[in-house]
């Protein structure tokens, strides 16, 4: 993930709460669930017109997808399947504030189609130059800027 560079800058805030959600045996997948369910509620009132509450659910989806991967993390149960599971909910994620915010209204469908595409394009890309070994989406922006390619 592009943001990965700025954890250390985060962790002095996160270390603190990461010990509290262990101490009360909150599991990295409570806080993937937890993220879904904030999603979809930022969807719904986003949909709903009601803006300051879907911002602050967005807010609340961001803080709990960075939760599940510091408690995974510190509790030392990172697993491919935790993380499958952490970008399926992102992306679900992804589909339901950006179709709140343009089923809603708030902008015009074209957009909201728009985003829809870019993100999850974004997401695919990533992970296809992953798989065929360019790294993830950064590496791939720059092979095409510099029209570095592999043919098969």
């Amino acid at each position: 993930m592009t943001l990965d560079q700025y954890r250390s800058h985060v962790k002095v805030y996160f270390d603190p709460l990461v010990a509290v959600a262990i101490r009360c045996r909150l599991t990295p997948n409570f806080f993937t669930i937890a993220a879904l369910i904030a999603s979809a509620a930022a969807g719904v009132f986003f949909f709903l017109r009601m803006e300051l509450f879907g911002i602050i659910a967005v807010a609340l989806n961001a803080f709990c997808d960075a939760m599940d991967g510091a408690v995974a993390r510190e509790m030392q149960v990172q697993s491919r399947r935790g993380d499958f599971l952490d970008h399926a909910v992102d992306r679900y994620a992804d589909i339901f504030i950006i179709t709140g915010i343009f089923a809603g209204g708030l902008v015009p469908w074209q957009i909201g189609v728009f985003a829809l595409t870019g993100v999850l394009m974004a997401s695919y890309l990533g992970t296809q130059a992953q798989a065929v070994g360019v790294g993830g989406i950064t590496a791939a922006y720059s092979a095409v800027q510099t029209g570095s390619s592999s043919s098969s």
